[in-house]
């Protein structure tokens, strides 16, 4: 019960660490803040994050979890929103004048948690960027839409000092201008106003700061004056008092810190004591206990309400098929669950029986069976149990799942794989184009329960997967076909997992990023999931997993700081975004259940998260994506291109008449023989070392050989046994008496063998697959368990719950014993069959699923020429699937190239020895493109530097060419352009295949050779240095005649003492008028006529000398322009054109030669994945540090990332990504110049990560990327840039240093 003795009741305003979705700003967490609230006595807290109402679900649950023993505690559900004037936006904001003002909004009940929606929804929907900072406005005049025309439901607060009221208050405390202060009174009754009398309150926090006791002093006049009570806040950031370094540390590891630690120096949870002890000096102990006991009038104002509702489905039907009484009739006996759904209330349950039996009239040869009625009641009882269990109807989602799945193939241009996940063992999917295999066709026994099970009744989950490139142009027809205002992507959470919480609390105490890279080295992780600090600490033995020592001591004794803030902030939430493929559908306003936000990047998305929209009534849908299908899209395309495959024909139909499931060729073994000699690039789930043993080993020739292969390469085998699942499995398929006698071995008896192969045969005696174990287990001679006992069984494996598998393990001997079971049999069926799917299992319908989609790839591969399929893996390894083989207009606003991808593209095709050739001017389209004749990959223009699409349009438009001369004459083309061209070999067909001779001529049209030399090249002469020293004077002449212009002015010249100087020295001084001799006030006239004369009839020597060596000097002129340009376009040898023009090499690398042994490199895929230690010391202050063993490697810049500091480096053995630390990264990416007396700008020295830049890196190999590092004893650089090469490796000059710049 409430004690009615408290004076403070709550704090009205506090965060949760989802304030920091935008910006880091709260290390709170809403359990242990309920926990210490009820320690200081508190009733309430009320959840205040900055414009997001995300935490809504979980504050009810808390809630509901603490009221079991506290009955009277609330959490209050509410917002700090940013008010601003209307109609502030992106364009209009001033900066300097606008501003985003805190206010506090509560809801008092639900009605008021859906106007909290409906604010936010509004506000992030105009959000934009300033900055790095995301600006989310609510305008005035959203209250007044929202608040005031429904009064009661909300209750408004001013906030903190960043709020109107407080601001100009310390104004108005320090200047006393009473203008101010009416302004003040009128502001508040306007917003009173829009609250209702008795729903606004003036709000303050206990704080030391000069500006908070000001609002003090003017809140409580104004709250005197207008009759508006004043409640003390906490304004919570973090916990504790003794939490403040936390904190400091959480905030200051993130660039763009906003506040300072004495802007937060009292914003955690205070007990009254210590409010009074804070604010009684200021305002005395009576006002404050009364602005105390004012919370109680919040809390009694705000209920207890239910946010949660029961599942509900939309029916959003786009496709409704119409059948006949006499139809339904035809089937209802053959298929006896039919009538249920038939005469159903639910127009859904009607429309997915009239579905049904419509499909069976279309394709009766495939459907219109008894095996089929069958699995079609089995499906339909499935369904029917699973809506009554769960209140809702689950036809609607089957029926809405074939609506997008029809839209995704007609409107959003995109292939949707056979399947993927459990729904392929599902008929009635299949019947509904969902999915694309009919599992009664299939050899792979797939089964319906474990898609649904009606006995464990979950929420259904069906999984599709599209082309990850038209993912925007999917969403977008979803968008068109049910309404913008009708579809939404998901939340997702971003917290700090251990690794990045001991980078952050390394960052934010100020130690070298490079501490918290070596710490984090020691978190591990199980099939990508990251260990927890726990984990690795203290170790888990549920999880066979032992502490780590080493960290222990790094932890405990080294780095304690660390240690401290990493446990603290580790799961913490540091941002949000968008679910990979999560889509929601709703048929009312959103703001009904959730509020909408919108991510960094715009993505609109919800602001609960996959698991609380199902607690609201809403389910997602998972549009997946998988780089396969973009590489089969890009292969049906180039096939469509060149009329292997009809164009009038739809997408959906093209795919099927080349790759439909059931037009597939399966059996031919020399389709087989391709991928068990690595014929078949990147096949399905096959490219990673693990596939490439199995296919090496198992050599599967049928698509259930590559579905048990799928599964086995990701076991593990059982604790003791050395020999791999995988090696089992491919020593059994090729000796089933390898199987029989592993059962004599563990004496199974004979007359079982038969109940086993019926279940395993398949997989040849293993098994591999979670539907195996499931099935084997329910068989009433290995004790006959349910299946929700076996899946059960599925789950503890699933998750990695080794607790839960043992207690399994008990329950499993002790019922077969009971029931008498074969021993033998069930042990066998335990200890070997059951005990290797322990580490991971895949479902059989998810590896079907899969290996159909490698068996088209396959198909691609053998029915047609294999250069389609190699073609298509390039254009999509190389990021360049979304250029089109032919223009439309679109291509045209087309931009951008990773050199990176590119480069590691051509690699692998080099790799394979797969034929591949430069760009061909009059073959090549914008991207890769196959040549048929010669059996060879062309690259396209769009990856040449400098060449934009406009450009790529004209040359593909006006081909064919005959010549350069040719080109030129059809089209339009820069210099920069052209040269690009010709470097990247474009012409080579049309010039003989000689580059150099191409680049050659060239260079000479256009670097303007004279045809004769006169005065008029005077300054071209002196420019070049080709006067000789005896005409020394006629150069000083030419250049004093220049410099006489500057001092013209009517028809004189006025000179001044230089130019005295210099005309008395060599000319009489008659023609000089008014000549005055005043050191540097001496001044002249010389007439301009008089001037020529003189200047003609002398300069006449350098004339004549240039006609009487006309020849010598032509040719001196017409090499110095030739070596001009060369050396400004064309320098270095054809490697080096290649870098500089595509990315790539097609020659040998530049650094092919270069001495490794003598430089010390190494090809840093032979290093270890973590560096290795060399040394350990400890510092004058105890820390030790640790160094280690030092690399180097070489190579080519071929990209840059600024944002993330990284650059790609194609080395010879191929591409490395280099992560430098941020403060590092601007330092050598800078271009550095100079600025001269007159202002201009000179460029010292280029940004030495500039593409084609050849460097050595000395550092250390970090999984996936090489970290530049060197210590005081390294006897190497960081970067060594090469500048010169011999042909014998040796380089001749170099750099170490970046240049010095004088500004």
């Amino acid at each position: 019960m409430i004690d009615t003795e408290k004076e403070f009741y709550g704090s009205c305003h506090t965060h949760l660490d989802s304030s920091n979705y935008r910006l880091r700003d709260c290390i709170i967490k809403l359990e242990p803040l309920c926990k210490y609230a009820l320690e200081l006595g508190h009733n309430f807290v009320a959840i205040t994050d900055h414009e997001t109402v995300s935490s809504f679900l979980h504050c009810q649950e808390v809630e509901e979890e603490i009221r079991k023993k506290h009955p009277d505690f609330k959490i209050i559900k509410g917002n700090e929103i940013y008010l601003c004037r209307d109609g502030l936006n992106k364009e209009n904001y001033k900066r300097g004048e606008d501003r985003f003002w805190h206010f506090i909004l509560l809801a008092k009940d639900e009605i008021g948690v859906k106007q909290l929606y409906e604010l936010s929804t509004r506000a992030w929907m105009r959000s934009f960027k300033q900055g790095k900072m995301i600006r989310v406005p609510t305008y005035y005049q959203d209250l007044k839409d929202i608040v005031e025309k429904n009064k009661g439901h909300i209750i408004g607060l001013t906030a903190c000092l960043g709020s109107f009221l407080a601001t100009k208050s310390v104004l108005y405390y320090n200047n006393h201008d009473e203008n101010l202060y009416n302004s003040l009174l009128s502001w508040v009754n306007d917003i009173r106003n829009i609250f209702g009398k008795d729903d606004f309150f003036l709000e303050v926090q206990p704080a030391n700061s000069k500006e908070q006791k000001a609002v003090y002093h003017v809140y409580k006049r104004i709250s005197e004056e207008l009759r508006i009570p004043v409640v003390i806040s906490l304004d919570a950031h973090y916990l504790k008092k003794e939490d403040i370094g936390i904190h400091h540390a959480f905030l200051t590891a993130q660039e763009g810190e906003r506040e300072t630690e004495e802007f937060y120096a009292t914003t955690y949870m205070m007990s009254r004591e210590e409010i009074h002890n804070y604010m009684d000096d200021e305002i005395g102990a009576d006002l404050v206990s009364k602005w105390m006991d004012n919370t109680k009038i919040i809390y009694d104002k705000c209920k207890y309400y239910n946010l949660k509702k029961p599942l509900h489905i939309p029916y959003l039907p786009k496709t409704i098929n119409k059948i006949t009484e006499k139809q339904f009739l035809e089937y209802k006996n053959r298929i006896k669950e039919l009538e249920y759904f038939y005469v159903s209330n639910h127009q859904e349950d009607r429309d997915l029986a009239a579905a049904i039996i419509t499909k069976i009239y279309e394709d009766k040869d495939q459907y219109d069976n008894e095996e089929t009625y069958e699995a079609i009641d089995d499906n339909l009882k499935a369904i029917r149990l699973a809506s009554e269990k769960m209140h809702t109807c689950w036809s609607a989602y089957l029926l809405n799942m074939r609506d997008y799945i029809k839209i995704i193939w007609e409107k959003g241009n995109s292939l949707v794989a056979p399947s993927r996940g459990s729904g392929c063992g599902f008929l009635l999917l299949n019947m509904l184009n969902i999915t694309q295999i009919n599992p009664l066709r299939e050899k792979t026994k797939t089964y319906s329960f474990r898609f649904l099970n009606p006995e464990r009744v979950s929420v259904l989950d069906i999984d599709c997967d599209i082309e990850g490139g038209k993912r925007p142009q999917v969403y977008g027809a979803l968008q068109e076909a049910y309404g913008k205002d009708r579809i939404s992507k998901v939340l997702t959470i971003k917290t700090e997992k251990a690794r990045s919480a001991l980078q952050t609390a390394a960052r934010g105490l100020g130690y070298p990023p490079e501490v918290g890279a070596d710490l984090s080295r020691f978190i591990k992780a199980d099939r990508g999931l990251q260990r927890t600090l726990k984990q690795t600490f203290y170790g888990d033995e549920e999880n066979n997993i032992p502490p780590d020592k080493t960290f222990q001591d790094m932890m405990a004794n080294k780095y304690p700081d660390i240690w401290k803030v990493a446990q603290y902030i580790e799961g913490m939430v540091n941002g949000v975004g968008s679910h990979a493929g999560g889509i929601i559908f709703y048929d009312e306003p959103i703001t009904n259940t959730t509020a909408l936000m919108k991510t960094s990047s715009g993505d609109i998305i919800t602001q609960y998260d996959l698991h609380k929209l199902e607690e609201v009534s809403l389910i997602k849908i998972d549009l997946l994506s998988i780089e396969a299908l973009d590489r089969i899209r890009a292969c049906l395309d180039l096939l469509t291109e060149y009329d292997y495959l009809d164009k009038k024909l739809s997408l959906r139909e093209r795919y099927e008449q080349a790759i439909g499931v059931y037009n597939l060729e399966r059996n031919a073994p020399e389709m087989w023989q391709m991928i068990h000699n690595h014929k078949v690039e990147s096949l399905f789930q096959m490219e990673e070392q693990s596939g490439v043993k199995g296919i090496a080993v198992a050599k599967p020739t049928s698509v259930d050989d590559l579905a048990a292969l799928n599964a086995a390469i990701r076991l593990m085998p059982p604790e003791g046994v050395k020999e791999t699942p995988i090696d089992k499995f491919a020593r059994f398929k090729n000796n089933i008496n390898e199987w029989y006698k592993e059962l004599e071995e563990w004496k199974v008896d004979k007359k079982y063998w038969k109940l086993l192969k019926n279940i395993v045969g398949i997989t040849y005696g293993m098994c591999i697959q979670q539907e195996q174990f499931m099935i084997l287990v329910q068989q009433p001679e290995i004790g006959g368990f349910s299946l929700l006992w076996s899946d059960k069984l599925r789950k503890s494996i699933a998750k990695k719950n080794p607790k839960a598998f043992e207690e399994l393990e008990k329950e499993f001997y002790k019922t077969v014993k009971e029931k008498q079971c074969d021993y033998n049999l069930c042990n066998y069926v335990w200890k070997v069959l059951i005990s290797v799917n322990k580490g991971y299992g895949f479902n059989a319908a998810h590896t079907l699923g899969y290996s159909i989609l490698g068996l088209q790839e396959m198909n691609l591969a053998y029915k047609y020429p294999i250069i389609f399929w190699n073609t298509a893996n390039l254009i999509v390894d190389s990021g360049s699937m979304n250029l089109s083989q032919k223009f439309n207009e679109e291509d045209l606003e087309n931009s951008g190239c990773d050199y990176g991808k590119i480069a590691t593209a051509v690699g692998k095709m080099k790799k394979a020895g797969i034929s591949f050739n430069l760009p061909n001017i009059n073959k090549s389209n914008i991207t890769y493109s196959p040549d048929l004749k010669e059996e060879t990959i062309i690259s396209g223009f769009r990856g040449i530097n400098r060449i934009g699409n406009q450009l790529i349009y004209d040359i593909i438009k006006n081909r064919p060419y005959t010549s350069i001369d040719d080109f030129l004459s059809k089209v339009k083309v820069n210099v920069v352009q052209m040269i690009s061209l010709i470097k990247s070999g474009a012409f080579d067909c049309i010039c003989d295949n000689n580059r150099e001779k191409a680049m050659d001529n060239y260079i000479n049209s256009i670097c303007g050779k004279k045809l004769v030399i006169n005065l008029r090249n005077m300054n071209m002469l002196i420019e070049m240095n080709l006067i000789p020293k005896e005409y020394n004077f006629y150069r000083k002449l030419y250049n004093y005649n220049n410099y006489l212009k500057t001092l013209s002015k009517g028809n004189n010249f006025i000179l001044n003492k230089r130019a005295i100087d210099f005309y008395l020295a060599n000319f009489d001084e008659e023609f000089l008028v008014d000549l005055v001799l005043n050191g540097e006030n001496s001044s002249a006239a010389l007439d301009k006529k008089t001037w020529k004369k003189i200047y003609d009839k002398k300069m006449l020597v350098f004339k004549n000398y240039l006609k009487e060596n006309q020849d010598e000097i032509l040719a001196a002129v017409n090499t110095e322009l030739y070596n001009s340009y060369h050396d400004k376009y064309a320098k270095g040898n054809i490697s080096k054109w290649e870098m500089d023009s595509v990315g790539f090499y097609f020659h040998p690398h530049e650094l092919q030669n270069l001495q490794n042994d003598r430089y010390n490199i190494s090809n840093f895929f032979n290093l270890p994945e973590q560096p290795e230690v060399d040394s350990k010391w400890t510092t004058k202050n105890g820390k030790e540090i640790t160094t280690y063993k030092l690399s180097r490697i070489a190579g080519t810049i071929i990209d840059k990332n600024k944002d993330k500091s990284t650059i790609t480096v194609l080395t010879v053995d191929g591409v490395v990504k280099v992560k430098i630390w941020k403060n590092q990264f601007p330092i050598w990416d800078r271009r550095i110049i100079s600025i001269d007396q007159k202002g201009n700008k000179h460029i010292l020295e280029e940004s030495w990560f500039t593409r084609g830049n050849k460097i050595i890196i000395t550092g250390i190999r970090r999984e996936d990327v090489f970290v530049p590092k060197v210590y005081k004893k390294t006897p190497y650089p960081l970067f060594q840039r090469i500048d010169k090469l011999n042909d014998d490796g040796e380089i001749l000059e170099s750099a170490v240093e970046r240049i010095e710049s004088e500004i």
